[in-house]
Order: C-alpha cells, then sequence, then structure tokens
C-alpha cells in the first residue's frame, strides 16, 4: 500500500479506494501462487497452456497490480489437450463445475479453460463474428517467466484485440 495512503482513513472515499487497492494485490498474489505449480505440472506432462486477460494483463500492462480487480484465471489451450489438462488440474485439487467441466476451482480461485480465445462456443450471436484461425493466433504466442517458471502468452497486440472482442461480446449479451 503506498505510503501516507491511510493518512486519509477518516475518508470514506481514501478508505474504500486503499481497501480495494490491497485487496486486489492480495488477489494477485494468490492468482500468481495459482498458476506457477500448474505450469509446472503441465510443462513435466508436455503440455502448455497460454495465460491470458486478467492475471497476464495485470503483469503486462500494470506497473502496479494493486491497480486492477482480477476475477478468474483465463487460460487457453488446444482442444485435443483440454482433457489431459482438466485431469492435471484436478489431481492438484482443482474441482470442475458439474454443468461447465471447463470452469475449476480451488480455494476461492477460478480458472476458466478455452479453447480458443474469442470463445465462439459460448457465443450465442455466431452472425456477429469473424472466422476463426487457429494457425494464424498461434503465430501471436510468446514465451515469459514467473516466478523462474515459463509460461506462455499473446503479443499486447492480440491482447488488445481480445480484450476489444471480450468488452464487445458483453455488449451484445447486455442487448439481447
Amino acid at each position: 500500500v503506498p505510503r501516507g495512503i491511510y493518512d486519509a482513513a477518516a475518508n470514506p472515499v481514501i478508505r474504500a479506494l486503499a481497501e480495494s487497492y490491497a485487496s486486489n494485490l492480495i488477489s494477485f498474489k494468490r492468482q500468481v501462487n495459482c498458476v506457477v505449480p500448474i505450469f509446472k505440472a503441465l510443462a513435466k506432462n508436455n503440455l502448455s497452456v497460454v495465460l491470458f486477460r486478467g492475471l497476464d494483463l495485470s503483469m503486462g500492462a500494470y506497473e502496479d497490480q494493486g491497480l486492477r480487480d482480477i476475477g478468474d484465471i483465463d487460460l487457453i489451450a488446444s482442444p485435443e489437450t483440454l482433457g489431459d489438462i482438466r485431469s492435471i488440474l484436478k489431481q492438484h485439487g482443482w474441482i470442475a463445475d458439474p454443468v461447465l467441466p471447463n470452469n475449476l476451482s480451488r480455494h476461492g480461485e477460478t480458472i476458466d479453460l478455452h479453447s480458443d480465445p474469442f470463445n465462439l462456443s459460448r457465443l450465442r450471436f455466431r452472425k456477429y463474428t469473424m472466422a476463426f484461425q487457429p494457425e494464424i493466433i498461434s503465430t501471436e504466442i510468446q514465451e515469459s517467466a514467473l516466478s523462474d517458471q515459463k509460461y506462455f502468452r499473446y503479443s499486447p497486440e492480440l491482447q488488445f484485440v481480445l480484450l476489444a472482442w471480450h468488452a464487445q461480446k458483453h455488449s451484445y449479451e447486455r442487448l439481447s
């Protein structure tokens, strides 16, 4: 927490901002502690995922992770490896949702396991979607490291496109 932020604790707005900041930092650190063992376990089994949206955006776009609220942990995997990845996650205590088996939870954290970054299989409004070409998207994957553990992420340019797509998808859903 930035020095002096609690000096103004009598002000309810400042107090709420300070609490939000502290909560965001705790959430960020909890998610980092969740994904590092996952990346290690997947690497042992010659499997990989791409980390995107929330946690990756916090690490790549924010110097101070307390400034951004994050929700679930979004991971992308090839459709052929989803079953193996779910099995490994279950071996590490993650529990699959009975209705949405690619949503897994453990200790208050949730992983949303995707097989395409645009979630085209989940959209009700396919007429607004573009043709998804996984071979093009796969050229935008970059290697990075988190606590000395290798992981994969999309390029900043593709992250921007995916976030814009995600935002407009939710706008269509709200208008329906």
